[in-house]
């Protein structure tokens, strides 16, 4: 494992959930949370404000071994082009 103290911190990983910023999240996130993957089977819960670098991120994590079961667009900001995309990923 990339980080043996986190391993340690969390024994009975069910969820992980990240909401990144409008950049995405860093390819050395997406190495750990894939890394993590590979020892423990979990959902991960993807919230973005982009939906354009989600989709880069998603398909990175595709990649890597993830299957994407739902997503689903959230209009919080009526009257706005603004939208977070949630997405249910294992």
């Amino acid at each position: 494992m990339t980080n043996p103290e986190l391993k340690d911190k969390i024994p009975n990983l069910g969820l992980v959930i990240v909401d990144p910023p409008r950049d995405g999240l860093h390819k050395n996130t997406i190495a750990l949370i894939s890394q993590l993957k590979k020892e423990a089977d979990f959902k991960l819960l993807y919230i973005s404000c982009n939906p354009i670098t989600m989709k880069r991120d998603v398909e990175l994590l595709l990649q890597q071994g993830f299957r994407l079961k739902m997503i689903q667009p959230v209009d919080m900001f009526p009257q706005t082009h603004h939208i977070e995309t949630i997405g249910i990923m294992q």
